[in-house]
Parts: C-alpha cells; structure tokens; sequence
C-alpha cells in the first residue's frame, strides 16, 4: 500500500540507491510514475507492505518500508532489486555502485567520485574529514535527518578510505 514518504514512521526500514548523474526532469516524472506502481503493488507473502518512497538531491531514490505493519521479506527485496535494476538499465546508471562516492563540494554542490578518485581528492586535500559526504549504509528513515548527510568524520568514510592525520 503506498503511502507518502513522510507518513512512514522514523523506524521504518529503507534502502537508498545512488545515480552518478542527476536525473534529469523527466527522468523523475518516469521514475515517480514507476515507482508509484510498484510501491503501490508491492507485497511480502501475499500481504501489502505499507511503503513509500522519495526521490532526493536528483542523485537518490529511497524506498521505505513500515516493518511494524508487515516486514519485507526476501522475496519482496528481490522484487525491489529487479525494480532498480530495470530503472538503471533504462536511465543507463548503476544504482548499486557502493563505491560512488557523493560529497558536497565547497559550492555546496554534490559530487560524486569513485573510490580511487575520491581518495585521490582526499590525497591533494580537496576533501578532508569536514567535508560533508552522503551516508547511504543508514538503515531507517530516522537515520536520514541525523546520519545521511555528516562530515566524513562521522561516517565509514574515515574507517574506508586514508584521510591525513592534518586533515
């Protein structure tokens, strides 16, 4: 059963996929009309699961599901992962790189790099431990107000990649 993103509760078990690019304008207008579908239809064992989703920063699209009203199960994921898949293929963007790495530039702007190339900012200093990176390991919506968007050193970055001691 769909229901608004804002509706689920701060428990509420989410998954966020990343593009490396932003979506365009139309781009979104597909994705809310598939991701309306598919969130509206989607069941685990035969039961609706209460569940909505948002597309954020033209980079993320995060499904959220109440596990209180009824919890996705293996075979509901599965159906969420082929969704994304399906997506990334028509978009032409991978949406399960874990090592696209967003961060916010000194405009503000968000960035994303892959691993090597991130470490090489961090290496010639253009990203430190204060620079404001996106936390997409978070595993429930509360988490999305307090520990998505975080300095790098509040979040796996600092255990990942090889920040300087000076930074």
């Amino acid at each position: 059963m769909l229901i608004s993103f804002e509706q689920l509760p701060n428990a509420a078990k989410i998954w966020i996929y990343q593009s490396k690019r932003p979506f365009s304008n139309a781009e979104k207008v597909w994705l809310n009309d598939i991701l309306t579908s598919f969130v509206g239809e989607w069941t685990a064992h035969d039961q609706s699961l209460e569940a909505g989703f948002q597309i954020v920063l033209d980079h993320f699209i995060v499904l959220g599901v109440n596990q209180n009203h009824h919890a996705a199960s293996g075979c509901s994921i599965d159906k969420s992962v082929h969704v994304m898949q399906t997506i990334g293929k028509k978009l032409d963007v991978d949406l399960f790189d874990r090592f696209n790495i967003a961060y916010f530039d000194a405009q503000k702007q968000i960035k994303t790099a892959d691993k090597h190339t991130f470490q090489s900012l961090i290496d010639d200093k253009s990203v430190d431990l204060q620079t404001i990176v996106v936390n997409n390991l978070i595993l429930t919506k509360g988490d999305l107000s307090e520990q998505w968007i975080v300095a790098a050193e509040k979040s796996w970055h600092k255990r990942v990649f090889r920040f300087s001691i000076n930074a």
